[in-house]
């Protein structure tokens, strides 16, 4: 960020977030942008959000590259938004090696939800984060849920062990498949089947696409589960045409109640917020680290004593981990 950026003030940032409150689609625009970069304007507007955080439903959408998540997630942002709801759209690019920056491919494919005041399209860079959700989409997340969006619609990149991360930052998760494709193999070997509460197996109207939904509930009451506990339906949809979205926003809405009967819910929300809470605290402490110039010389230090075989460096990870007592600074 060059020199002569302009930090906004307190009370300026006050007064966007009044306006992003009264619908002020600019001022929630550069609210986001504020809580992807870290730095004293974050801290003020995670407090800003806080005492209205909570009350938005959050779907993660999960599924391999090329099933139609981007395509599922606008036709089920304009199923919800019929309902006079505010739809929040969290979509997570791949990282431009150039740049650093989100591809935006999503948000290119969901061009046509733009021009619907009532639905709002983030698109997030995961910036090297290792989960399918970058490290801010959950702090983007409370902002949305903060002003007013509901329920809110997370979408992963790709397929593998780092999308369980999901299931922590979103109540219900809809993990999505497409026939032919050998998604299912490859999901059940990446634990990702064991995080879905709804199923859906997309472009149903291709070969494949119904037996590929009897084996998932083969899957589905094969699994061991506790009397009164949620069994995932599987759905089948072909979403550019919009058939069977109705089902699957049926199916959400009838976890979400599960969630709120079971007690199930806080139960997620106090596990995403402990996954947050994590992820900003290794944040703080790894920059921390690499900016104390004691620490620097220390681990030049180690890293010779490696280099000449004097220990290893397992042995030296574990003597510097030791070393590493950061007092926690007072807020403020």
């Amino acid at each position: 960020m060059s020199s002569d950026t302009h930090y906004p003030t307190p009370a300026e940032i006050d007064a966007i977030w009044t306006s992003a409150q009264a619908g002020d689609q600019a001022a929630v625009a550069r609210i986001l942008s504020l809580v992807e970069e870290e730095g004293p304007a974050r801290t003020h507007l995670l407090a800003l959000a806080n005492p209205h955080v909570g009350k938005a439903h959050r779907i993660g959408i999960s599924g391999p590259p090329g099933a139609g998540k981007s395509t599922l997630i606008s036709a089920l942002a304009r199923e919800l938004s019929t309902d006079g709801q505010m739809i929040g759209v969290v979509a997570v690019d791949p990282t431009s090696p150039r740049t650093g920056g989100a591809l935006l491919g999503d948000r290119v494919r969901m061009g046509d939800l733009e021009q619907d005041d009532s639905i709002f399209i983030r698109s997030l860079a995961t910036r090297g984060h290792g989960g399918g959700l970058s490290l801010a989409a959950g702090l983007v997340a409370d902002q949305l849920d903060a002003l007013g969006y509901n329920p809110l619609l997370l979408e992963t990149v790709g397929v593998g062990q780092s999308e369980v991360e999901v299931v922590r930052k979103a109540h219900t998760v809809v993990v999505l498949l497409l026939p032919g494709a050998g998604d299912a193999v490859q999901l059940m070997k990446a634990g990702v089947m064991e995080i879905a509460d709804v199923f859906v197996v997309n472009k149903a109207d291709k070969d494949g696409a119904r037996e590929l939904a009897m084996l998932l509930e083969a899957e589905v009451h094969a699994a061991t589960r506790r009397a009164g506990t949620w069994t995932p339906p599987v759905l089948l949809t072909t979403a550019f045409k919009g058939e069977g979205v109705a089902a699957v926003v049926d199916a959400i809405g009838r976890h979400r109640e599960y969630l709120v009967t079971s007690g199930e819910l806080r139960e997620r929300s106090v596990s995403g917020v402990r996954l947050q809470l994590r992820q900003l605290v290794e944040r703080e402490l790894l920059d921390r680290l690499w900016k104390d110039e004691t620490f620097g010389g220390v681990l030049t230090g180690v890293a010779e004593d490696v280099v000449e075989h004097r220990t290893d460096v397992g042995a030296a990870a574990r003597d510097l981990a030791q070393r590493m007592q950061f007092p926690v600074p007072p807020p403020g």
